[in-house]
């Protein structure tokens, strides 16, 4: 009787698995956590570097409201890879790519930052402060509108559930 010697060959989803970590690890560097963080504090001089940096435009730009449900689900499979479950920048790849995604619950910065500068941010992707390397990609391309609508009312619920109370409205008064 013949005796058939079988290959390995790995499963489809364990490679599977590998190759999208590997990309993700490429084309995924996260949102900057440099100069924030836990404890740290927004600089006047950050902040009216931003403001002068920020585009006319985005401003124009017409934020409505989106749906949290949905923007979960879009939020689940694109960006709690980095950012995490509760959106603290300690997602599975996150936590491994530095600069570490962006803690957008604890992070007074971008938890001030307005929907409308935070739909750009979604948008156009984020870049280092210092240069023109990409830490967070433009999901204009991959997203819809009314989808990066739907993630940020997600990230602006989940602010209300996890963040401070005091810097929640901070951001109130400041609009």
């Amino acid at each position: 009787m013949p005796v058939f010697k079988r290959k390995f060959i790995p499963e489809r989803g364990a490679v599977g698995g590998v190759i999208f970590l590997l990309l993700a690890a490429a084309w995924l560097p996260g949102c900057s956590k440099a100069g924030s963080g836990a404890g740290s504090a927004v600089t006047a001089e950050t902040a009216a570097k931003e403001s002068k940096t920020f585009p006319a435009q985005a401003v124009a730009a017409p934020v409505h409201a989106g749906d949290p449900l949905a923007g979960k689900a879009v939020y689940d499979k694109y960006c709690h890879f980095c950012h995490g479950a509760k959106a603290m920048g300690d997602g599975p790849i996150g936590i491994a790519i530095k600069p570490q995604p962006a803690d957008l619950i604890h992070d007074e910065y971008r938890v001030l930052k307005s929907d409308r500068q935070l739909f750009y941010s979604i948008s156009e992707g984020v870049r280092r402060p210092n240069g023109d390397e990409m830490v967070m990609p433009r999901w204009k391309d991959v997203l819809t509108v009314q989808q990066r609508r739907d993630v940020l009312a997600y990230i602006r619920q989940l602010e209300t559930k996890y963040s401070d109370r005091d810097l929640i409205k901070k951001r109130a008064a400041s609009r």
